[in-house]
């Protein structure tokens, strides 16, 4: 073949790997978006906020069910009440401004790898990112941690293209870049957003003992963040005086040192689950081998891999950690390994390969075994139920082709044969979670708004009370603004303010409420709940059930 034939079939099979990049992001992670029911609490939640946004008009400070709710800053409420006003208030919508910021998030890392590493090593990237289960279960679900993954992953790398950039103009150019990354960040997660940029860049610049760069780059990205959230930052501190004091001490810096934080867990929490790196951790070590054999030193790979490390130790330091916490990981990840895969397979190596494989083909096939066995009623009742077995014959064929993917990509002879089986096995993972494939319990339990929304007729003037856990769902079904509330919860503070007061109760005083009111009732709360209510009310009430969720109408 001449220079210009490979020249045009590399070419050919860069617009193909685009291509079907591109038709992978639009199947998995936009089309299916509204297929599921909306999830409780946190997809309710991010739904319920925004919508509140549109109706009072307020776009400067957040409110949950009526109640200040000042766990986050407003960005992330501010992309979701935008689509909701562009597509509807729908599942769709709720969940769509997450799915972009996925997929721009593997567009900035197939730029930044294309512009460093090559296009082979790039395209390989933005596919391992989009094909980690993890990464598409959180990338289409209403969350906030995508649009900070997004923020994020634009605000380290165009550092990245900033220090590397010889051109003065250009250089000043990425820095602005990356200090409004980092303001969008900042105005969705917080803090947070100036912590892990600083870590990432402080720790590359040491090892390069970059003094100079050190002393001067990170103060225009700096001082472009604080002028764009200048703006808000001063509304609310005007509107909510309180708020910045709330928001750096309880939700930064008791929720990141104190020993009763909001979901307290140990430094090893995230080490313990390496499945949500899957497919890809298996291959960790042939990728690590591969750059070893580079020839590059301190470059792209070894920027990510600091990128990966340091904030993945960052929250595994933290008291409270939840799993979401390390998706800022994912894309550093993505790159190492693209780049560490792409070198060890281009010396004809697949020892190590295979053997990741192999691990990955023991783990699939005990998930098959295991998932017989429960439908089997190996360990209490069938998974599924009696009339639920197309759902069990779905998910226990989306598992079936992830174990047939890896069993291709262990006796592939050609690499990239290998690298898409081992993709196939992250989205074949993911599919029976974003088709709802689940047990209905499961699906009643975690989301409710169905069954609410079918169970019962609530007019304007009938009272709501839920537990805190409900409330959202309860909110976002019913549209209602003014629920009453068992217990506190993440409502803790809201409830502080005076006019706030009177939305809690415990069990004594619902209890008395309940029986000084006349009209219409309906309470929605867990099964765990029930036994916890006053005798006279669980006589009284008509009860309907699902999953876990009771609804009590007096």
């Amino acid at each position: 073949m001449t220079a210009r034939g490979t020249a045009d079939f590399a070419n050919s099979a860069a617009r193909r790997a685009g291509l079907a990049l591109v038709a992978l992001y639009l199947l998995v992670y936009l089309l299916p978006l509204g297929v599921r029911p909306v999830v409780s609490p946190d997809e309710a939640r991010y739904a319920e906020i925004p919508r509140e946004i549109i109706v009072t008009g307020d776009w400067v400070s957040p409110h949950f069910n009526g109640l200040r709710y000042f766990e986050k800053p407003i960005m992330g409420y501010w992309l979701n009440a935008a689509s909701f006003l562009a597509f509807g208030e729908n599942a769709f919508a709720l969940r769509l401004p997450s799915a972009l910021a996925a997929g721009l998030t593997a567009l900035i890392i197939f730029l930044l790898t294309a512009r460093f590493s090559g296009r082979r090593s790039a395209y390989l990237a933005a596919g391992i990112y989009l094909t980690s289960a993890f990464v598409a279960g959180v990338g289409t679900l209403a969350v906030l941690d995508t649009f900070l993954q997004f923020f994020l992953t634009g605000s380290i790398a165009s550092f990245y293209v900033a220090y590397r950039e010889q051109h003065r103009a250009k250089q000043l150019t990425w820095l602005a870049v990356s200090g409004a990354f980092c303001a969008g960040a900042f105005l969705v997660k917080g803090f947070l957003a100036l912590a892990v940029p600083l870590i990432v860049v402080g720790a590359y610049l040491l090892l390069r003992r970059d003094w100079r760069s050190m002393g001067t780059m990170p103060w225009l990205p700096i001082s472009v963040a604080v002028v764009l959230v200048a703006p808000w930052a001063l509304l609310i501190a005007l509107r909510e005086p309180d708020f910045w004091h709330y928001f750096f001490w309880v939700e930064h810096v008791r929720r990141f040192l104190s020993d009763d934080a909001q979901h307290s867990e140990p430094f090893w929490y995230f080490i313990a689950r390496p499945y949500a790196a899957l497919p890809w951790i298996v291959l960790l070590p042939a990728a690590i081998i591969g750059l070893r054999s580079g020839s590059e030193r301190n470059g792209l790979p070894t920027y990510a891999a600091i990128w990966a490390l340091l904030p993945f130790l960052f929250f595994s330091a933290s008291r409270g950690k939840l799993i979401t916490y390390i998706l800022p990981c994912f894309a550093p990840f993505s790159i190492v390994l693209a780049v560490g895969l792409e070198r060890y397979l281009a010396a004809g190596r697949k020892g190590v390969f295979r053997a990741g494989t192999v691990v990955l083909i023991a783990v699939l096939a005990l998930a098959v075994a295991g998932l017989v066995a429960a439908q089997s009623g190996a360990f209490g009742a069938p998974l599924f139920a009696a009339n639920e077995q197309p759902r069990f014959f779905f998910a226990f064929t989306f598992v079936a082709i992830a174990l047939v993917a890896a069993i291709v990509a262990f006796r592939a002879r050609a690499s990239a044969t290998s690298l898409v089986a081992v993709g196939a096995v992250g989205l074949a993972l993911f599919m029976p979670f974003q088709l709802a494939l689940l047990p209905q319990y499961l699906l009643d339990s975690r989301a409710p708004s169905g069954f609410l929304a079918d169970a019962v007729d609530v007019a304007p003037d009938t009272i709501l009370i839920s537990d805190a856990e409900l409330v959202g769902a309860v909110s976002w079904s019913f549209k209602r603004s003014d629920v009453y509330l068992i217990g506190k919860n993440e409502f803790a503070y809201g409830l502080e303010y005076p006019e706030a007061r009177q939305r809690s109760f415990d069990m004594a005083a619902l209890g008395d409420f309940i029986e000084h009111n006349d009209g219409k009732m309906v309470i929605v709360v867990r099964d765990t709940t029930v036994k916890n209510l006053p005798a006279a009310l669980l006589t009284r009430a008509q009860r309907s059930q699902r999953g876990n969720v009771v609804i009590l109408r007096l």
